[in-house]
């Protein structure tokens, strides 16, 4: 297997280049055959994607392909004030790098340091979110999962110093379909092994600053699906309110 070092010899080498994307795929192929849940293959996939590219945190997605709206995250770094932050920005700001709008790119991977040639303080989301816990100096690589014209997913990660070259843009973009179909197999695999029985419809009533007022018990099954439950907070998630 080619495995080039990150920053190394051979960024501007077609043939090089070709033969790293073409072997990088291995590894994430065989996840697809490990009958995974989602959790376990975002955090399989995380742990792979670390051997062939550098980041110091990172945030994976599950989306909706109809309406691009999260379904599920995972991350092994940031808790749950943290996403929430990121999903403000996502969906509530104006700002470079967003998932809506790379999912409309070919191929649908960025980073903030090239989208802003270099100046990465003109990013709301580095002045709010990634120079305050530490990545100021470094960068920010984002990509969109898309099997076909349909988005399953979707990654941030992150680096405390240096900038992503232009064979890991090209790598990770290049991961995108096989890491698209290792999600949906996981949705549907999950799918298919939930039990359930016919559940009541649960009631949650807000307060005016969204945190929760009252629940029925019906209801608290189904939060605890979109909470994350180590977090020491009463917000809603941002899909809900």
């Amino acid at each position: 297997m080619t495995i080039l070092a990150a920053g190394g010899r051979g960024d501007d080498n077609p043939a090089i280049m070709a033969a790293a994307v073409s072997d990088q795929r291995l590894p994430f192929a065989r996840l697809l055959h490990r009958g995974l849940d989602l959790p376990s293959y975002f955090d399989a996939a995380d742990r792979t994607l670390a051997q062939l590219v550098q980041f110091d945190a990172s945030c994976w997605l599950s989306l909706d392909p109809a309406t691009l709206l999260p379904t599920s995250h995972f991350s092994r770094e940031y808790g749950f004030d943290q996403l929430l932050m990121l999903a403000a920005n996502e969906y509530l700001e104006d700002d470079e790098n967003r998932f809506a709008d790379l999912s409309r790119t070919d191929p649908p991977v960025g980073t903030l340091h090239r989208v802003t040639s270099g100046h990465p303080e003109r990013s709301r989301r580095h002045a709010t979110f990634l120079s305050p816990y530490g990545f100021g100096d470094g960068d920010e690589l984002r990509v969109v999962f898309r099997d076909g014209a349909e988005a399953w997913g979707a990654a941030a990660i992150h680096r405390r110093s240096g900038t992503f070259t232009e064979r890991e843009i090209r790598i990770i973009g290049d991961l995108g379909p096989v890491i698209a179909n290792g999600i949906r197999r996981a949705i549907l695999l999950g799918a298919l092994s939930a039990e359930r029985e016919p559940e009541p419809p649960g009631l949650v009533l807000l307060d005016a600053d969204d945190a929760i007022d009252t629940i029925s018990p019906a209801a608290r099954p189904w939060l605890r699906e979109l909470f994350d439950t180590t977090a020491a907070t009463n917000d809603v998630p941002l899909v809900l309110a």
